[in-house]
């Protein structure tokens, strides 16, 4: 059973490291009234604000607070400094909204659908305000056959390949990449994240397209037609993403806000779980949300999911007990041929001059390896067997 694998999600881990102060601000301002907000809360004191701007929740807090008529609850001291990162950040999403819809008129007028994923689609589906929501870069879905279609959209407005998704070898994109990064060209600050499968868990787990696709809502982005996740799909897509990373306490609220707005169909929810055969991190992420956020999910759909037994190789990933070479192994597990094995191991340890010149800055191939066995003894030295 899952509860007793016990392993360690990133949104446990990093919503351990929160202060009590703004666990409390987040669980108190979930209240869906003014009633629900005891007067008592006092948004006070330089750490907190410290804390708020880091977590990137000020704006959110200002923003909250005022649209339930409680700045009285923010002292007059942090006043001005809430007012002042929430007219940056409202100022911010203008210009990301313009960036956005500039690239979503490109792809259009190439005639590549896109699916709208995390900060870009939540930011306008379960937020108030797009200013509440920080973004730094665009994830955007697209079919496997539209991918090379969109990097020359992305390199005819000026963006560039990031230099550590430059292929080691000729062909490893095509067999192991499932993403590319694109940074922005000057004068445009949102860097983008290009996915043709959404793959998680170092690759173990992943959504198809396909089936992304057959549940995703239509959408219009400022006249321009777009999709989004079906409601059951970004959850599933939340609690995979939260699992491998945590970037702050903006996932726990992405969570409060798709489980208290969104109409998630919960049988159809467990369906694709089964569908997607990812019930273990699913599960063992929504536990804790429901820990943060009492009765947010179902009792009887976290008892359906707990009742899922992994196999070997799942709980080998989920574990870690491969520390730096998990992902490694979670991504080659799915690979059933030997060459594919073979060509996957050679090109990290022997990529060509063009990949170390990207990543490294020159094609010394030396320094390389000298970089690569220090990266090993670190990773063996610091391994601990479960």
């Amino acid at each position: 059973m899952l509860d007793k694998l016990l392993p360690c999600s990133a949104l446990a881990a990093g919503a351990a490291g929160l202060s009590p102060a703004l666990k409390e601000v987040i669980t108190v301002l979930m209240g869906a009234s003014p009633a629900d907000v005891p007067m008592a809360l006092k948004i006070d004191g330089p750490g907190l604000l410290a804390e708020l701007r880091a977590q990137g929740l000020s704006p959110w807090v200002y923003r909250r607070l005022a649209g339930l008529a409680l700045e009285g609850a923010i002292s007059p001291q942090l006043r001005p400094g809430l007012q002042h990162d929430y007219a940056l950040a409202l100022k911010a999403s203008t210009r990301q909204d313009r960036e956005t819809h500039l690239l979503i008129r490109a792809l259009s007028t190439a005639g590549v659908g896109v699916i709208m994923l995390k900060g870009a689609d939540l930011r306008r589906r379960v937020y108030e305000d797009p200013a509440c929501r920080p973004m730094v870069d665009l994830d955007l879905l697209v079919s496997p056959g539209d991918k090379n279609l969109a990097e020359m959209v992305f390199m005819d407005l000026g963006y560039r390949l990031s230099p550590e998704f430059v292929d080691p070898r000729p062909g490893f994109r095509e067999r192991f990449r499932r993403e590319l990064h694109f940074n922005p060209p000057p004068g445009l600050s949102l860097l983008i994240d290009l996915h043709w499968r959404l793959e998680y868990v170092g690759g173990f787990h992943y959504l198809p397209f396909l089936q992304l696709q057959d549940l995703a809502v239509p959408r219009d982005y400022q006249g321009l037609p777009v999709k989004v996740l079906s409601p059951e799909h970004l959850l599933m897509h939340l609690a995979l993403h939260a699992w491998d990373e945590f970037h702050g306490a903006l996932q726990i609220i992405d969570f409060a806000l798709v489980l208290q707005f969104l109409p998630l169909d919960w049988p159809r929810f467990l369906t694709e779980v089964d569908r997607c055969r990812c019930r273990a991190p699913v599960y063992l992420v929504l536990r804790e949300v429901s820990r943060i956020f009492p009765g947010s999910v179902p009792v009887e759909v976290l008892q359906e999911l707990a009742g899922y037994c992994p196999g070997w190789a799942e709980t080998l990933v989920l574990r870690r007990p491969l520390g730096y070479f998990t992902r490694h192994f979670a991504l080659l597990y799915h690979q059933r041929r030997l060459s594919d094995w073979v060509f996957y191991i050679s090109s990290l340890l022997w990529p060509r001059p063009q990949y170390l010149a990207a990543v490294y800055g020159q094609p010394d191939r030396l320094k390389f390896l000298r970089q690569f066995l220090a990266t090993l003894f670190s990773a063996a030295k610091t391994w601990r067997p479960h």
